[in-house]
């Protein structure tokens, strides 16, 4: 019988038995050792108020950055957002000029304290005109007009 010990030409039960110890020892150590938990994603959950102070508005600015050459109805509301989720809304930009919307991307945070930065459809825009000087975030969000006849 070669590839055999003596052991297990002796003893053939007990070496069986001796295997199974281990494989049983093996998975209650497993079991018990506590293992690195999975990186998660700590993604925000954005809910949106209904929308308050509704008007209809004629304007040849679009956003309060560009001039339209015609004068446009605009449906005009205050959208109020609240983060109910566990990751922070952490939005950033950058532009190549004083004079345009800055392109946004997304900063999300890890369960280990890591991020990674996701490109958004959003962008920063600087407002002054209505007296104090602040930056909007826009095209964040979109809302759909439901006819309800």
């Amino acid at each position: 019988m070669s590839g055999t010990t003596g052991f297990t030409r002796q003893f053939p039960h007990a070496a069986s038995r001796l295997l199974l110890l281990c494989a049983v020892a093996l998975g209650v150590w497993l079991a018990l050792v506590p293992r690195a938990s999975a990186v998660e994603a700590l993604l925000p959950d954005l809910v949106a108020d209904p929308p308050a102070g509704i008007s209809l508005e004629t304007s040849t600015t679009e956003g309060g950055l560009k001039k339209t050459a015609e004068p446009q109805l605009l449906l005009r509301f205050n959208g109020y957002i609240h983060n109910l989720g566990p990751g922070a809304v952490d939005f950033r930009g950058s532009r190549k000029s004083t004079g345009e919307a800055m392109k946004v991307f997304q900063r999300v945070y890890n369960s280990d304290g890591s991020f990674k930065e996701e490109p958004s459809a959003a962008e920063l825009l600087y407002a002054s005109a209505d007296g104090h000087e602040h930056w909007h975030l826009q095209r964040a969000a979109k809302y759909s007009l439901w006819n309800s006849a």
